[in-house]
């Protein structure tokens, strides 16, 4: 019996460790349990936002908090299990009956104390367990200075992708009160900003490979929101690359390719579409973050029939603006 609970609890720790290396210090940022984690609470906040979406914003501050206490959790139980066979080598404080205090109950209070670094009404006596709630102090010192880091260096990454879809979504908005599509601007000013928003897609990819867990946090605002305006973006990918123009058509290749590694990495690991086309990964992502795929999808529709609407728009302009001179002609080529 004392053989299988060292096992369990250094398994126990040893997971908790394991997952806490991949997510926080390995450049993947990927841990089996923290994913899993992640996944089932975004799942069961989707379900409970059917009948209000403000409610999937919480998915993303839920599963992080859930993360955190899983780990905390697996560490105490682990050393628990350590415990647990040596707890008549404790002594306790004046008043208590030493008789009732050998439950596992009591090796998990101690075990909590120690991942906490704080004292409890039970004393160990040996050296090896003493090293043990030792060690068990700093793992949990580790813990909580590492989960800190994560929470500051999650924000971030959240800000950049809300600031990336708030200026495609600004670039929308713009293109269709003028009545303009990008490929109306010049070469270098169309290059300069199709390449921008390769850079900063480029960008975003690489900081939710770091950090899966932004994936979860739903902003709430269609403005900021990267499901939301995925589809524009790889609109202008598109049309970019059938642009005459060398320097426009490689820009958009460029963001072309952008838009691929950013739907292959979603669909592949949380859309469960390794393999799907990009349209349909951007059409479910929005699904996912309970966006209207058709409402979204009609935005390149839009830019494109404003697009197609420019030449009607300027000669419109032209026969309000010079009306003599469109009437002398029709009149001199009547005559």
């Amino acid at each position: 019996m004392t053989i299988t609970l060292r096992v369990i609890g250094a398994v126990l720790i040893l997971i908790s460790l394991q997952d806490q290396f991949q997510t926080l210090f390995h450049p993947a940022g990927r841990g089996a349990l923290s994913d899993w984690t992640g996944k089932i609470v975004w799942k069961t906040m989707r379900f409970f936002a059917r009948r209000n979406v403000g409610r999937l914003t919480l998915a993303g501050p839920f599963a992080l908090l859930l993360i955190i206490v899983i780990w905390a959790g697996l560490l105490c139980l682990g050393w628990a299990c350590l415990i647990f066979p040596q707890l008549g080598s404790f002594t306790v404080m004046a008043g208590l009956d030493p008789a009732q205090h050998h439950g596992f109950f009591d090796a998990l209070n101690i075990s909590v104390g120690s991942l906490i670094t704080l004292g409890g009404d039970m004393m160990p006596t040996t050296k090896g367990i003493r090293f043990l709630m030792s060690l068990e102090g700093v793992f949990g010192f580790a813990l909580l200075t590492a989960s800190v880091s994560w929470l500051l260096s999650i924000y971030p990454v959240l800000e950049s992708g809300r600031s990336f879809a708030q200026e495609a979504m600004s670039l929308y908005t713009a293109c269709r009160r003028c009545h303009l599509a990008i490929s109306d601007l010049a070469e270098s000013e169309a290059h300069s900003l199709i390449h921008g928003l390769a850079v900063q897609l480029a960008s975003v990819r690489n900081q939710m490979v770091q950090f899966p867990v932004t994936y979860y946090f739903n902003v709430g605002e269609k403005k900021t929101s990267i499901a939301a305006v995925m589809p524009f973006v790889a609109h202008i990918a598109e049309e970019a690359e059938l642009d005459i123009r060398p320097g426009v058509r490689l820009a958009g290749s460029v963001l072309s390719s952008a838009v691929d590694n950013f739907a292959e990495f979603v669909g592949s690991t949380f859309l469960g579409m390794p393999n799907g086309n990009r349209k349909a990964i951007l059409s479910t992502l929005a699904c996912d973050h309970m966006r209207d795929p058709s409402g979204i999808a009609a935005m390149a529709a839009t830019v494109m029939s404003t697009r197609n609407a420019t030449p009607i728009i300027v000669s419109n302009l032209l026969l309000t603006c010079f009306p003599i001179t469109f009437l002398s002609a029709a009149t001199f080529r009547t005559g």
